[in-house]
């Protein structure tokens, strides 16, 4: 048993990295020695002569140039898909079409899915293609005339461009190495509450027997103590859940879809009361209005908010009150309770792990619950905070969330691959 656990630690730790210097983590990202992959798209030999000049002795962050050459569309593609790893694409409009310039630029960001590649069109005919207006729809970086391309500018065009496309590069590692750490925590905690519940359960069975088997050799204290000791096990089970829940918190990105705040509040509810609440005096202001995020995290966000709301309300009845406050794009849900309310010095602590409020005198819960509630929260592009209820009894948890308008869900953070 002893040598299984030894097992269990060492493949538990297997996998971490510490990484102090994450700029020397972070591998080059270039073609051959290093070097800034540039492609010019052109379909006029003299400007690739030309830029092959200007840029001979170019260097940014001690690494030279690898210049790749295509004279059309339909060539810049191939070279594209052949490497994933180009920093930058000089770019005419007008080649073989008034729009293959604007084409390979649309190529790029929608069918490569490449948001890292700097775009720069270059073009000797701007009016076929409005600075405004390609800018903006193809995500273009910059655009510039060719007559104003002097050595000096195209200089400056390639340092800024290169530096742009480095951050991007070090953010996608760095994100990277992140979510990998974040999956090997959520894989050790899963494994740590796996060892912990194995021994739980049986001092769940044995003290369960021993109540069974001395009823009536027990006096009362000793029967107290008896349920005493099953009460604990059944608090360890449940703080293993919810570690459980806060480390899968970390998990894929959010999907974002429409939810129905009501429904939320409906199942929640359903869940409290089947767990044994009293979810008798939770009042809702019908209707509350159409989220937008992941119904499951959600669902999990509201369950959280109200069984804290219910726990923490003193010796008087359970009186939860739920609201919905536009604020632009996005709502305001805000959880009502009528209990000791929360210290102002306590506010900002109650959402950290392990920080359990008094009831009273007795402290309530494991103080996981809000903690997972602003991780979600946080996913979904929120906030989340405590304030003293209106009237001055109890406190209000306020959940800013995305509403069926907002557009956070086009800059959620995408699936990142290694950098090559």
């Amino acid at each position: 048993m002893e040598e299984q656990s030894m097992k269990d630690r060492d493949e538990s730790d297997r996998g971490f990295e510490i990484i102090e210097d994450v700029e020397a983590a972070v591998p080059a990202v270039g073609g051959q020695d290093g070097r800034w992959k540039l492609l010019v798209v052109d379909d006029d030999e003299a400007v690739h002569s030309v830029t092959r000049i200007a840029l001979s002795d170019f260097e940014y962050a001690d690494r030279g140039l690898q210049l790749l050459h295509a004279y059309s569309g339909a060539e810049a593609k191939a070279l594209l898909r052949e490497h994933e790893d180009i920093a930058l694409m000089l770019l005419d409009v007008v080649m073989e079409s008034d729009e293959a310039g604007l084409e390979g630029a649309r190529f790029v960001r929608e069918e490569l899915d490449n948001p890292y590649i700097r775009l720069v069109l270059r073009t000797g005919q701007p009016g076929l293609a409005p600075e405004r207006d390609v800018v903006t729809r193809y995500d273009i970086n910059d655009y510039k005339h060719k007559t104003e391309l002097t050595r000096d500018r195209l200089f400056t065009v390639l340092y800024t461009s290169l530096s742009s496309y480095r951050q991007l590069r070090r953010l996608q590692w760095q994100t990277r190495v992140l979510d990998r750490s974040r999956a090997e925590s959520a894989r050790i905690a899963h494994a740590a509450s796996h060892q912990i519940k194995a021994p739980l359960l049986s001092i769940r069975r044995f003290t369960e027997l021993m109540r069974k088997r001395y009823a009536d050799k027990l006096d009362p204290d000793g029967r107290a103590l008896v349920d005493l000791a099953m009460e604990c096990v059944d608090d360890m089970n449940g703080l293993m859940a919810d570690l459980a829940t806060l480390t899968a918190a970390d998990g894929d990105d959010i999907r974002f879809q429409p939810v129905s705040a009501d429904d939320l509040l409906h199942w929640s509810i359903r869940k409290l009361a089947a767990r044994g609440f009293d979810t008798s005096g939770i009042i809702s202001r019908a209707p509350l209005p159409t989220l937008q995020g992941e119904h499951g995290r959600l669902l999990e966000l509201f369950g959280q908010v109200l069984e804290n709301a219910l726990k923490f309300r003193g010796d008087s009845p359970a009186r939860v009150q739920i609201t919905a406050t536009a604020v632009g794009a996005e709502w305001d849900i805000r959880v009502t309770d009528a209990g000791v309310g929360i210290p102002d010095e306590a506010r900002e602590q109650v959402f950290d792990a392990f920080s359990v409020a008094h009831d009273g005198s007795q402290p309530v819960g494991n103080g996981i619950g809000l903690a997972i509630a602003r991780k979600i929260v946080q996913q979904h592009g929120g906030s989340i905070r405590a304030e003293p209820a209106p009237g001055g009894q109890g406190t209000s948890i306020v959940m800013r969330l995305p509403g069926e308008q907002s557009d956070v869900a086009r800059f959620s953070a995408r699936s990142l691959n290694p950098p090559a």
